[in-house]
């Protein structure tokens, strides 16, 4: 397999399933993380990815708002204006 960033991966089965439950613990991390409280994806992000260096929050910050829209495309989240909660 050969994805868009890093290196050729071999065991493409287990790799992809390492992927899929990635996106999926990263999906409810998110999905929590929205319910307490009303926000900007932008303030969101240095909460929600505690584990990304500083220099790196521009692209973490693209990745929540591609968990956000998907969220929001399954009726999961709420979208008002550059604010979003959990549904």
């Amino acid at each position: 397999m050969f994805p868009a960033h890093g290196s050729p991966q071999g065991a493409v089965s287990r790799r992809i399933r390492v992927l899929a439950k990635h996106r999926r613990d990263r999906e409810a991390r998110v999905l929590a993380a929205s319910a307490p409280s009303r926000g900007r994806s932008t303030s969101c992000c240095p909460t929600r990815t505690t584990v990304t260096p500083r220099e790196l929050w521009k692209w973490a910050e693209r990745s929540l708002l591609a968990h956000l829209l998907w969220l929001e495309a399954r009726g999961h989240a709420v979208r008002d204006g550059e604010r979003w909660r959990r549904r």
